[in-house]
């Protein structure tokens, strides 16, 4: 399969939406896809939203971490800002 970065446009001071929306529906949209969501490492340090980030699959935005992901045959979702 192809592997994708995914730019999600726009987003407001926390992008849940953007994340909940390609987290949780990423199997019907995209169903030989392996995609993983993309956050701040800020995010990581938020008590709540980080465990709600997490529970969806996200991980760090570091460079560290898309490169890993992208080895891995992942395909990476990104919500610049």
């Amino acid at each position: 399969t192809k592997q994708y970065v995914v730019g999600v446009h726009p987003h407001s001071i926390m992008p849940v939406g953007a994340m909940i929306n390609l987290c949780t529906d990423r199997e019907k949209l995209f169903p030989k896809i392996k995609i993983k969501g993309l956050g701040a490492s800020m995010i990581f340090y938020i008590p709540f939203y980080r465990d709600l980030m997490l529970a969806l699959g996200c991980c760090d935005a570091s460079r560290y971490c898309a490169d890993r992901l992208l080895e891995s045959g992942h395909s990476i979702t990104i919500v610049p800002g």
